[in-house]
């Protein structure tokens, strides 16, 4: 698949999208042997040239696997994997632990293990208010371990900016990885909800689906009301992460829109950082629509 890859900046996976299905159909109907080098699913096949890191980065020593995002290196450092967001895992009662924590930690213990080495790549803020550090992570493979934690469904994207490198790229592969019902995505905990049923009771991180029905102008924000129910607001300093006629498009489409729900001023109300928190649905096939695996993603 290194032919897939054309630049550091620029990655072409429709081949590997557009031909899934026909694989996988392949595959059981072939003996078994025959298919051996495709019978797998076509992403994970190709999981290793996934948003391929460029670059020499910094190695590290690995001292411990906390759980599918964060890991902790020898010099005592945690390190938290910048776009993706994995289960948290309870370690005083595991059974409290988010559906999925256990396997994604796992999943990372397969690839990574105390004493191994692995390359640091950082982005334009590189600690958390935790005093974590924040970077991407090359496996000794060469793969992007994020790349892999969502083409496998054992995380989910989350974007911080002004760290957005790789965000199209990991839109799609989770995207696709939501049509697959991998790993997280066979709990309904990480679903979206309609926007209906958003209530003062269910703040925090939190996904939903609905209408843009209105739009507001102050002097800091652009407010997106979603079914009437929440009020999605963009911050006019974060406007150049926004195309140009985004917001006059947007009004009456429908989307999938995911960030911190809060309760201020009367009202439901969730800040929209990036373009990433706001997808748009098709109405014919309710099926995710931007950030096409069939386009030529382009990274900052």
């Amino acid at each position: 698949m290194a032919e897939l890859i054309v630049s550091e900046n620029v990655l072409v996976i429709a081949v590997v999208n557009r031909y899934s299905t026909l694989l996988r159909f392949f595959c059981k109907k072939a003996l078994l042997g025959a298919f051996f080098f495709v019978c797998t699913s076509p992403f994970l096949w190709a999981a290793d040239r996934l948003c391929p890191i460029i670059g020499h980065g910094e190695s590290f020593k690995v001292k411990y696997i906390n759980d599918g995002d964060t890991l902790t290196l020898s010099t005592g450092v945690r390190v938290r994997i910048l776009g993706i967001d994995a289960p948290e895992i309870d370690y005083k009662n595991l059974q409290n632990s988010e559906p999925g924590a256990i396997a994604a930690r796992n999943f990372v213990l397969e690839l990574v293990k105390p004493g191994d080495f692995v390359h640091l790549f950082f982005d334009k803020k590189t600690q958390d208010r935790y005093g974590r550090i924040l970077a991407q992570i090359r496996l000794k493979d060469k793969s992007n371990l994020a790349a892999k934690l969502l083409n496998n469904g054992h995380a989910q994207q989350l974007l911080y900016p002004p760290n957005v490198k790789f965000w199209k790229c990991y839109q799609g592969i989770e995207q696709e990885a939501q049509k697959l019902s991998l790993g997280i995505w066979k709990h309904q905990e990480y679903w979206p909800q309609p926007a209906a049923s958003a209530t003062k009771s269910n703040t925090g991180y939190q996904r939903f689906t609905g209408v843009v029905v209105e739009q507001e102008e102050t002097n800091r924000y652009y407010w997106l009301s979603l079914e009437h129910k929440i009020w999605l607001g963009i911050k006019k300093k974060d406007q150049n992460y926004f195309p140009d006629f985004y917001f006059s498009e947007i009004l009456g489409k429908k989307i999938d829109v995911r960030g911190w729900l809060y309760y201020s001023h009367d009202a439901l109300r969730m800040r929209i950082r990036h373009p990433q928190q706001l997808v748009e649905i098709s109405e014919e096939t309710e099926e995710t629509i931007s950030g096409s695996l069939f386009d030529v993603v382009l990274e900052k």
